[in-house]
Parts: C-alpha cells; structure tokens; sequence
C-alpha cells in the first residue's frame, strides 16, 4: 500500500507568503497612500474612526466606499477614544456605534478592528468578539513573520518605517512554512506629520510597493481576508484512511503536498487528488 503523502497549507494559488498592510484614522492622505496601493497591486485595511470622517484633514464620509472598495474598511472606534478608560456600556457603544455607521456606508459587514490607542486587554477583547469583530489589532510589533494565533489579540511584523527590511526578509527566506508580514501604520506619517523619521516618506513607500508588486509568490490581500483563509484552512477535513480531503468551508483553500505539486479544494468540495 502506498504510503499517504502530507499535505501544507498554502495561500492562494499556491503562494506561501502575504502581506497586508493596515493604516489608521482615515487621514486625507489615504488618498494618495490608495492611488499607490491600487497602482502596485496591494491591499490594506484601513481603520476609520466614524465621528471624525469629513472633518479636517479627513476623508469625507460620501468617499468611504469608492476609495477604498478594493481594500477592507474596518473600525477604529467611533470617536477613538481610550477604551481602557471607559465603563463597559461606553466601550460597547464606541465599537457598535462605529461598526453601524461603517457598515451604513459601505454596505458591507466590516468585521475587523484596531484598537484606539492600542489599548486592550481581556475585557475588551470578549466585548469586540461579541459585538461581532473577527478580529482585534493592537500595536505590538512581533518582528517575525509568523501569522498569529489569538485574532482578538492581532500583532503586526513591524511599523512602516521598517517595511523595507522586512519586505526584504519576507522576499529572500525560504517558503517553506506560510509567512504573513502584516504592516501598520498612519498614511500622514508618509508627509512628515507626527513622525520621527522623515526620511521614511512617499517614495519611500513607492520603492516599497514596487519591490513587493515585482516579487513573485506573495498573496497581497487586506487582514479580514486572510484571517478568514487560515480560519477556512484549519477546517479542512481528512480522512483517516483513504484519499479524500474535504474542505467544509464557502472559501476556496489551496494545500501543496510533500512532492511540491498544488492542489485547490474548492468551497464545500471533496478531492481524492492527494494521496
């Protein structure tokens, strides 16, 4: 008898490596940071704070869902307040409040959130699951590529100011386990406002795109999008004896078997191809 070969998750069309890149507080430089993302091929999430939208230096509120229909609108508190310093009615209004209003005008679930400020502990994590968030992103910057375990308590690889580096690492290591560089940062950062490293500006950014978009083998894809892959991939069913591998899940997975080739296990599909 044959022995059954093993099987590895992979990202979409085989790749083992994604990037995502997450900016806050819906500056009116998001327009310019999304011209470069659509222009390259990548993809963000971008966090807005839902009192605040058309306000000064803000994008307006009627522009939320054609310029970033292409990225993930996600929630960052409705006035961005400290949710660490509020009683819990108020911490549930700032994330319900948000969400509605985001959803209203996108016409979209938005499922993801960044916590104001980074602050969040256990409280609040139980609160942003219930009030109906896939996932909850602080400000730790892990300096790792690995993708994280807890969505309640999502980490980032590093700030925008080091994304080259970390590009770098992420194009020139082996892909041998999945790899998920995940970015933060502030779109005003890139015209000098409120940073320390004004080097790090909009061509910098523009040489970072480039870099990556030129790379071969990388998913670009918003955080919701790839949470929801690996949520979809750890539900994958094999049997216990025989060929089939079942994926009981509405997202297309892609699994790479120990000799190299790929295989995509449509939504709700069975396949007897690994063996």
């Amino acid at each position: 008898m044959k022995e059954r070969r093993s099987v590895q998750i992979c990202f979409p069309n085989g790749a083992m490596k994604a990037l995502s890149m997450s900016y806050d507080d819906g500056s009116e430089h998001d327009r310019r940071l999304v011209g470069l993302f659509d222009a390259y091929g990548l993809r963000g999430t971008f966090h807005l704070t839902s009192s605040t939208l058309g306000q000064d230096y803000r994008v307006g509120r009627d522009e939320v869902a054609r310029l970033y229909q292409r990225h993930e609108v996600a929630c960052h508190g409705a006035t961005h307040a400290d949710l660490g310093q509020l009683a819990a009615a108020d911490v549930d209004r700032e994330l319900r409040d948000d969400k509605a209003a985001l959803e209203s005008l996108t016409g979209q679930p938005v499922r993801g959130l960044a916590y104001p400020f980074g602050t969040h502990d256990a409280r609040i994590e139980t609160m942003a699951a219930a009030a109906g968030f896939a996932y909850g992103r602080g400000v730790t910057d892990t300096d790792d590529l690995r993708p994280p375990e807890a969505t309640m308590r999502l980490t980032t690889t590093c700030h925008h100011g080091q994304a080259m580096d970390w590009g770098r690492r992420l194009i020139e290591r082996p892909a041998d386990a999945l790899q998920w560089m995940r970015v933060r940062g502030h779109s005003f950062e890139l015209d000098g406002f409120m940073t320390a490293d004004r080097s790090k500006d909009w061509a910098y950014m523009a040489a970072f795109c480039r870099m990556m978009a030129e790379a071969s083998g990388i998913w670009h894809a918003p955080l919701i999008e790839v949470l929801d892959y690996l949520a979809a991939a750890a539900q994958l069913q094999r049997a216990e004896h025989g060929r089939a591998l079942h994926n009981p899940t509405s997202i297309t997975v892609w699994v790479r078997a120990d000799d190299g080739s790929t295989l995509e296990l449509p939504s709700h599909a069975t396949s007897a191809a690994i063996t």
